[in-house]
């Protein structure tokens, strides 16, 4: 034995180290497994500290409830909901047995069985997740129980929404005064452009610095110029009738039988003046059948046509590294004068129908929005719409960083193509133009270079500096003569002012077929109006709107303010006109001159009448206008309660690791 022990002794040794080395392996491991599965802190609770092992439970919980159906705000985060249950936990609100009975006695018995099933759970712990969402929801229902609604609240809703105003006004805004004539001091051009430079233009404020701008290229097709060659098979013709007839409808005049004259033998027709619509036979479609089937075959190949040149353009890009910026390097040549537009000659040639080429000048966000060819650009397929080119064009080398951006984020290098066509579509929502396009200029925002660049627009707004002037000037003067005798003879007794209020705005675009436009009256006499309107299944108080005046508060709470007792209209800087006479015996006018700077125009206001709410229509109204406030704030409170945000910061709720890294640096964690 023992010279078989000698013999053998290194490979024992050996095979104990091996075991040795296996025992220390399964201990690691199953330890590191404990490790992993260690309760640790889960954050902060109203200064408690929350672990693991509850959010666990709090979201175990949350599971039952969903697979029930019964949770109704599913859109809460696992953390905030666990949050939410903590809070109900801890406010020690008792739930009776039978309560719980009843709630799941609604619940099928088979959805029940299927989640105790599914989740391996007992029914006692189904009816402990229904426990907490009936604490939940009374908690939430004793929070809201607090919201009263005073008898003074209730007074002031029903005055300011049903105590209404009867004025006259007239406005004058700054653009009916300005002197396109007018000579301008060079010298006053750059003390204007000087001051302004580098602000950038918002509201009423001037400013001249260039937002972010791109300048645009693309080729563009049409499928009209390719219907010609396409060929409308017969078999085709009467399935599309039958899928499109509202495309094939005829406007007709409605006609009627006049009253017969004494010496009429026959019924005489005369055209009313509405028009119906009439649906055409197939035949008398025929013709718009076959030439919308062939536009829609030309649509489809114009489409093939503009995805092959899309993959072409690309064909030199999709080989290219990309730059640490994350963009492709640019391939040499195709940023060469030119080159595009010898391009949409080759393709007109090898496809025998016009690919136009087309470059715009510098572009802002809001240019390109109101940019006709551009603006409704998007790719995709028609109704399910992958990203307006709005948002593609700016995604560009130089204005967006593709280090930061994800993955499927699409970007643009200068001078590349969009991946695939853009399309915009005509009235009946189908494709009537596509374009591939590319980026050949990008710039941040900027300051402009010298006044040259922005000329035209401090040019404008000298002009309309002088005209706001000018409109201070006649509302002030029309002010003090309607102090005296009314808004109406004051307006009268200025005939000049009057032709000047009354001419029409002057359209962009005008044509010799339309109709002259109608002259303005600028004495105005809206319907009466309240302080407030309530805006309907809301609830909602807002300013009320005054025909005419896009910002018309401040006209509202002028017009109530002469209604109070003992109001007297501020004084004139200018005198009355001389021409203008009032009986002695006529009462002075209350009249209110108002700037409404936000627009640029004065308005002078004559109050007519102010009709109160009686006191008997106050009573008749009181409790069910008190029941509806308290309504819609109870309602907006219970949103307010469930809202994610709301839960933690009322909570003080602070995640471990927000703790962890304030701790690291030194400061408080904040209540996320």
């Amino acid at each position: 034995m023992l010279k078989w022990l000698r013999r053998y002794n290194r490979y024992l040794l050996a095979g104990l180290v091996v075991l040795l080395m296996v025992a220390f392996l399964i201990q690691d491991t199953f330890s590191g497994g404990a490790d992993s599965q260690r309760v640790h802190d889960w954050g902060e609770i109203n200064g408690e500290m929350v672990q693991t092992d509850l959010l666990d439970d709090l979201i175990g919980t949350r599971r039952i409830l969903t697979s029930l159906g019964l949770l109704d705000f599913a859109g809460l985060p696992d953390q905030q909901f666990a949050v939410l249950l903590y809070e109900a936990r801890r406010s020690g609100i008792g739930i009776a047995d039978a309560e719980i009975e009843t709630f799941l006695s609604s619940v099928p018995q088979q959805r029940l069985d299927a989640v105790r099933r599914d989740l391996h759970i007992k029914l006692d712990r189904i009816k402990d997740a229904v426990a907490d969402l009936r604490r939940i929801e009374r908690r939430a229902y004793l929070m809201t129980d607090v919201i009263h609604v005073s008898d003074d609240e209730v007074r002031h809703h029903i005055r300011d929404t049903q105590e209404r105003a009867r004025i006259a006004y007239v406005a004058f805004p700054a653009e009916k005064f300005v002197d396109e004539t007018a000579p301008l001091d060079e010298k006053a051009l750059e003390q204007q452009f000087n001051k302004y430079r580098d602000k950038p233009a918002g509201g009423r404020e001037f400013g001249y610095r260039h937002p972010r701008r791109i300048m645009i290229e693309y080729l563009s097709a049409r499928p009209e110029d390719l219907v010609d060659r396409m060929s409308a098979a017969e078999e085709k013709l009467w399935p599309y009738y039958q899928a499109h007839k509202a495309d094939f409808m005829r406007e007709e005049p409605a006609t009627q039988p006049a009253t017969l004259p004494a010496t009429a033998t026959a019924p005489v027709a005369v055209p009313a003046t509405r028009l119906v619509k009439r649906q055409l036979t197939f035949n008398e479609a025929r013709q718009d059948v076959e030439k919308a089937v062939k536009l829609e075959a030309a649509r489809t190949q114009v489409r093939t046509i503009m995805d092959r040149i899309a993959t072409e353009l690309n064909t030199a890009w999709d080989s290219q590294a990309r730059g640490e910026d994350g963009y492709a390097a640019r391939p040499p040549g195709v940023d060469a004068p030119g080159y595009l537009e010898k391009l949409s000659q080759q393709f007109t040639q090898q496809h025998g129908f016009p690919i136009t080429h087309e470059k715009t000048a510098l572009l802002s966000d809001r240019d390109l929005s109101t940019n006709e060819a551009l603006k409704d650009m998007q790719s995709g397929d028609p109704g399910v719409t992958q990203m307006r080119l709005l948002q593609y064009a700016f995604r560009v080398q130089g204005l967006f960083d593709a280090t930061k951006a994800n993955e499927s984020v699409l970007s643009l290098a200068l001078f590349q193509p969009s991946y695939a066509p853009f399309f915009g579509i005509d009235e009946r929502g189908r494709p009537d133009r596509f374009i591939v396009f590319r980026v050949a200029e990008a710039r941040k925002d900027e300051a402009p270079a010298n006044l040259s660049e922005v000329r035209e627009q401090v040019v404008k707004d000298l002009r309309l500096i002088a005209a706001e002037k000018a409109a201070e000037e006649a509302a002030q003067r029309i002010y003090g003569a309607a102090r005296i005798g009314g808004l109406a003879a004051a307006l009268d007794a200025d005939p000049a002012l009057k032709a000047r209020l009354s001419k029409p705005e002057a359209k962009a675009e005008e044509t010799e077929d339309e109709a002259a436009p109608e002259e303005i009256k600028p004495l105005a006499e809206p319907p009466a109006f309240a302080r407030k309107i309530v805006i309907p299944f809301r609830g909602i108080e807002s300013d009320t709107f005054i025909p005419g005046l896009p910002v018309s508060k401040p006209a509202v709470d002028a017009a109530f303010d002469m209604g109070l007792p003992g109001w007297r209209p501020p004084p004139s800087t200018h005198p009355a006109a001389t021409q203008l006479a009032v009986p002695a015996t006529q009462p002075s006018p209350k009249v209110r001159l108002v700037s409404i700077p936000e627009v640029r125009a004065r308005v002078v206001l004559e109050l007519r009448e102010i009709t109160p709410v009686r006191e008997d229509e106050y009573r008749d109204q009181r409790e069910t206008v008190r029941a509806t406030i308290e309504s819609f704030r109870k309602r907006s409170a219970f949103q307010t309660w469930f809202n994610g945000s709301s839960i933690q910061l009322r909570n003080r709720f602070r995640s471990a690791e927000a703790l962890a890294r304030a701790q690291a640096g030194g400061t408080a964690a904040p209540a996320q």
